[in-house]
């Protein structure tokens, strides 16, 4: 969760250095960048005791739709739109809203272990 806070606020704050992240011209950098980035962060999902349970596949599973979270939430801050979004449109509301869903998301994956197994 502090991985997403923290990229959420980088958005918020540093709005066109995170458009660098997007932008076309540097794919082969941010490919890179992402692969790296990726790997390091499912070491420390890994190693989480959270996610010693998991089957490697579910960590797998878990990092990417928490990243598809973080870029959807970091995409809306760091645009316009966010004005108009007052869930969104301050520091502590913005850290609610992620902890909220976060605590959603988790009692999802739990009712899935439940049913499925790791």
């Amino acid at each position: 969760m502090d991985m997403i806070i923290g990229f959420v606020m980088f958005a918020r704050e540093e709005k066109n250095l995170f458009r660098c992240f997007r932008s076309e011209k540097l794919n082969t950098v941010n490919i890179v960048n992402a692969e790296k980035a990726f790997q390091h962060n499912m070491q420390i999902l890994k190693d989480h005791n959270i996610m010693k349970k998991f089957s490697s596949e579910r960590v797998t599973d878990v990092l990417i739709q928490g990243w598809i979270f973080a870029n959807g939430i970091a995409l809306l801050v760091n645009s316009p739109i966010v004005k108009t979004i007052p869930e969104l449109n301050s520091e502590e509301s913005i850290i609610r809203f992620i902890k909220d869903a976060t605590r959603i998301y988790w009692r999802g994956v739990e009712s899935i272990m439940e049913e499925n197994g790791p």
